[in-house]
């Protein structure tokens, strides 16, 4: 009996041993059950990470994109832009972005200027430039009246206070025609260009810049100039794209959407477009973001860099161009010719007389100066003499003033140690082109194609071709044309001059700057009626890292965009 107790107590706590086991597998297995579904359902989510910075304002300014795309649209310009390209290549203009389109705004424009009605000889000149074939004809036809009476001038030319017109024809008849005494008779004006507000002075019947870059020079007008007297108005149709792309460094700028205080914009660095809202205050842009990924901001940044490059060597050039400008160096033809062709001979009889300290010289019958009013030297220029001096004086290479003893100083770049006929061949285009390509690290030599010449005269076709080929003709790139002339119809002549400034919009070049007879900016219609049958032959490019190297140590180069029309002149009569 005593066993079988024995036997019983071990069954009894074996018994309790396996209940508790067994017992605890269903709470193993229920506990198992209920973890994995949660555990497997946390894998298959999809992973959730803080976005680093550049990912999280890439999300931001896609959403603050997104809002400004559905906020309503300002109208814009739009035959103005239909004829963007004609008109900006007319008629002397910053290439500013419109928001609307300047209208005849009677009762606000004449209430702010405390002017009285509108007069019925008003309401007929407007309706004559609006429905004339022959605007340049028709508005000098009206220009004595407005310079007897500037308030129908102004009420007559003047859309809500902006020289404005979106026919070409006018665009280039009222910059080179208009005054500001047509408009004004005010002692006192002031002149919006872009970003910047300018005042001027009556004096002797003219207006004069008291302020700016052309501080003392006459007033010339420029297309979409905003002019008026008494408080500037803080609201403006416009927008500054070509200063935005100085401070950016974009190539062009695509416009999606535009609010009254925002733009949608694709900007192009390289090949690489990014969209881009920017803020708007006036005529002031600013970028608030920029849809960039960290791997393409990387790229961006890199494109920036070098587009930063080239902007500062160009604008060292512009420098350079902007002092012959102000200089107006002669060009080189004597005055007298008697039906010989003598281009190109003044200028060693100038060095002459220069070196030999004498005020004059004597060519053909005829008598030059050696030196200007302020003793600067007045070198006679053939047109690619304007090139090569424009890159040596960038180096700091020059000739020295009146009071100072004859010679030039002498920069990174001096054209005159090399051998005295290879010297005289770069005064002439086939030499100075043979010299570029033999110096394939300073210039990048581009010829265009037979069957890609268009001649300037044929507008559309020209223009057209400029936009298919805008990236070959860039601001600092020396154009070389070449064509019959209206003054020799049988044998072709060059010409050559930089591309000064280009579109901030469109991207084609509009101003150039040569010595044609003086150092100017002129856009393309100017040289296109002066000889239609030219066409463009070759592109010199000077390289960057070449220019970087001849640049002085102390070189101070302005970032900011000089004026595109030097000394005030806006219009054809360089």
């Amino acid at each position: 009996r005593g066993t079988s107790a024995s036997m019983h107590t071990i069954r009894f706590f074996a018994g309790l041993v396996l209940l508790g086991v067994t017992q605890c597998r269903p709470n193993v297995g229920t506990s198992t059950e209920e973890v994995q579904p949660t555990v497997g359902a946390r894998l298959n989510q999809p992973r959730t990470h803080t976005p680093n910075g550049a990912e999280l304002e890439r999300q931001q300014c896609e959403e603050r994109l997104s809002d400004v795309l559905a906020a309503p649209a300002m109208p814009g310009a739009t035959l103005f832009e239909a004829n963007r390209l004609e008109i900006l290549t007319q008629a002397k203009a910053l290439p500013m972005l419109l928001v609307d389109t300047p209208e005849h705004s009677d009762e606000e424009a004449r209430s702010a200027q405390g002017d009285g009605d509108i007069s019925a000889a008003v309401k007929s000149f407007r309706k004559l430039l609006r429905e004339t074939a022959h605007p340049w004809d028709a508005l000098k036809l009206l220009l004595p009246n407005f310079e007897e009476f500037p308030q129908n001038g102004r009420d007559t030319l003047l859309r809500d206070g902006y020289l404005f017109a979106d026919d070409p024809e006018l665009a280039f008849a009222l910059v080179n025609l208009v005054k500001a005494r047509h408009l004004f008779g005010q002692e006192r004006i002031w002149i919006r260009r872009g970003e910047d507000l300018y005042y001027a002075e009556r004096r002797r019947g003219s207006y004069y810049f008291v302020d700016g870059p052309n501080a003392g020079e006459q007033v010339r007008l420029l297309l979409l100039d905003r002019i008026g007297h008494g408080p500037p108005p803080t609201h403006t149709l416009l927008r500054d794209v070509r200063a935005l792309r100085y401070r950016l460094h974009f190539s062009r700028a695509e416009i999606r959407h535009i609010t009254e205080d925002s733009i949608v914009a694709n900007l192009r660095y390289g090949k690489v477009s990014v969209p881009t809202v920017l803020r708007s205050s006036g005529t002031n842009l600013s970028v608030e973001c920029e849809v960039l990924g960290q791997e393409l901001r990387e790229e961006v940044a890199i494109l920036r860099q070098e587009a930063e490059r080239r902007q500062r060597v160009v604008q060292a050039l512009r420098q350079s161009m902007l002092a012959q400008i102000d200089e107006q160096l002669p060009f080189d033809e004597p005055r007298r010719e008697y039906g010989l062709q003598l281009d190109g001979r003044l200028r060693s009889n100038w060095l002459h007389a220069y070196m030999s300290g004498e005020a004059s010289y004597a060519f053909s019958g005829t008598r030059y100066e050696v030196f200007d009013a302020k003793g600067r030297p007045l070198v006679p220029q053939v047109c690619v003499d304007f090139l090569t001096d424009t890159l040596e004086r960038t180096s700091g290479t020059w000739f020295r003033g009146r009071n100072e003893e004859p010679g030039r100083s002498v920069g990174s770049l001096d054209y005159n140690p090399i051998d005295m006929l290879e010297r005289a061949k770069l005064r002439r285009v086939p030499g100075f082109l043979e010299f570029a390509r033999t110096h394939p690290e300073q210039f990048e030599v581009l010829d265009v194609p037979k069957s890609e010449r268009v001649m300037l005269g044929n507008r559309k076709e020209f223009l057209a071709n400029l936009l298919t080929h805008r990236e070959d003709y860039q601001p600092g790139d020396m154009l070389i044309i070449r064509g019959f002339t209206p003054w020799d119809p049988k044998e072709m002549h060059y010409h050559s001059f930089f591309v000064y400034e280009s579109d901030p919009l469109s991207g084609i070049p509009l101003a150039v700057v040569g010595n044609a007879g003086r150092p100017s900016v002129r856009y393309w219609e100017v040289e296109a009626r002066r000889t239609p049958e030219r066409e463009i032959w070759h592109r010199v490019r000077p390289t960057t890292r070449w220019l970087e190297s001849i640049l002085p140590e102390d070189a101070n180069i302005p970032k900011t965009p000089f004026p595109i029309s030097p000394r005030g002149n806006a219009g054809a009569d360089w």
